[in-house]
């Protein structure tokens, strides 16, 4: 049993157990084992315990995995994700936030060669030299920035309010940020 992940994002998933990818060996022996082989993954913001669980990859180059304990990814920071939605192309996808370490950060050969080819989800061409981690290539064109809202006092409506800063969040469909002053 083999499993072969390269450039894909999975991200907000509910399972039982291992919410991205649980890869496991039966046990006792049934002759056979599972062999996992990762390239250029984000696998986070995952519902059900870890975001990776199960047997450790064969292969692991550059991947951001935020929550596992079975391997050692790339990176474990929080890969700044935008939403899904339509970002162009014949799927919904997630886009890159500004500032996400997924970009320029791929291995360019697991992008470039087969089955990949330096397309994207989307079908858009990848960077040759330095492809962005995930299924999305993230461009200077087309990265979304965080809109920061702040609460400043405890009213229960208007300008400051957490209300009105939960109204303006959702009247953008971008990236939001509420924060508190103390």
């Amino acid at each position: 049993r083999h499993l072969n992940v390269i450039n894909c994002t999975i991200n907000k998933n509910i399972a039982g157990f291992g919410g991205g990818i649980y890869a496991f060996t039966p046990s006792p022996d049934v002759g056979w084992k599972t062999v996992v082989r990762l390239k250029n993954n984000i696998i986070a913001n995952n519902y059900s315990g870890l975001d990776y669980a199960g047997v450790k990859p064969v292969t692991n180059i550059r991947n951001i995995v935020v929550k596992t304990t079975s391997f050692t990814p790339y990176l474990t920071s929080d890969p700044l994700l935008g939403n899904l939605q339509d970002n162009g192309g014949p799927t919904l996808t997630i886009h890159l936030l500004t500032g996400s370490p997924a970009i320029n950060t791929g291995n360019a050969p697991a992008s470039n060669n087969s089955p990949i080819n330096s397309k994207d989800q989307r079908g858009n061409n990848r960077s040759l030299s330095t492809p962005c981690i995930g299924a999305f290539e993230g461009t200077a064109s087309n990265l979304t920035s965080c809109t920061t809202i702040t609460v400043t006092n405890l009213n229960d409506s208007g300008s400051g309010s957490l209300r009105q800063a939960i109204l303006d969040a959702n009247g953008n469909p971008n990236c939001n940020i509420i924060n508190f002053v103390p």
